[in-house]
């Protein structure tokens, strides 16, 4: 029941987020307060869906970032330019060849 206090709503059936009150009553959020003093959205509902699709596409791409990273470290690319796969390397070192010693 306490996250019932920190919303408001008001004649037209809008609802109002609420911070902390650190120093006295709450607050508006102010990324919200920065959206909608911008202009870029005009309801405060708007704003927290925006802020949402944010988060989401941030998650999304750190977890594109941190699994793209494998696929780049399984190749291995000579002196002289020759791309290898890992497996294709592993190969050529049991066969007692090593390509970066040439």
């Amino acid at each position: 029941m306490k996250l019932m206090n920190r919303v408001e709503f008001n004649e037209e059936n809008e609802f109002h987020i609420k911070s902390r009150a650190l120093f006295g009553d709450p607050q508006t959020p102010a990324m919200i307060r920065l959206l909608l003093k911008t202009g870029i959205i005009k309801k405060e509902k708007h704003a927290v869906f925006i802020l949402l699709v944010i988060v989401v596409l941030m998650i999304s791409a750190t977890w594109w970032v941190l699994n793209g990273r494998d696929s780049a470290s399984n190749i291995f690319v000579t002196p002289d330019g020759t791309v290898y796969t890992a497996e294709e390397y592993g190969e050529l070192l049991q066969a007692g060849i090593d390509p970066f010693d040439r």
